[in-house]
């Protein structure tokens, strides 16, 4: 999953002429927020600033936040943060965080069945693909066109 987030991610930085080797990224070993804050943290003293940090989960995104606001930076003013979830604490962060809606029970109802499957003794059907939706809230700012 994470290989193919990033894929897509620097799929949409070649789409608009940005080379994705330009683009710093900090890999996590956790999606956790205090992993979110350190990695926001490092990032926005990068040189130049980036205008925006795209995060692997929500959790991730609301550190994020938190470093922004540490580092006395206005979201969306001076950067825009996107998560990827949709978790019930994206809707209510300060600001409402931007984030990628993905199916959750769904998920976990395939992985479930997936689960029941292999314990009967059988063999995994084929990949699923779930849809995904971004959800515009006020962590991003309008793109420049």
């Amino acid at each position: 999953m994470t290989r193919e987030r990033m894929s897509g991610y620097f799929d949409a930085l070649t789409a608009v002429g940005i080379a994705p080797e330009t683009v710093p990224v900090w890999e996590s070993a956790s999606s956790d927020r205090e992993h979110g804050r350190t990695a926001a943290r490092w990032l926005l003293q990068q040189s130049p600033r980036p205008t925006a940090l795209l995060c692997m989960s929500d959790e991730l995104a609301l550190g994020a936040l938190q470093a922004a606001r540490d580092a006395g930076l206005s979201v969306p003013a001076d950067v825009s943060v996107v998560g990827f979830d949709d978790t019930p604490p994206a809707g209510v962060a300060d600001p409402p965080l931007t984030t990628v809606r993905q199916p959750l029970v769904e998920k976990g109802r395939l992985a479930g069945e997936l689960a029941l499957t292999l314990l009967d003794g059988g063999r995994p059907s084929r990949p699923v693909r779930l849809d995904v939706e971004l959800v515009v809230r006020a962590s991003s700012a309008a793109p420049i066109r």
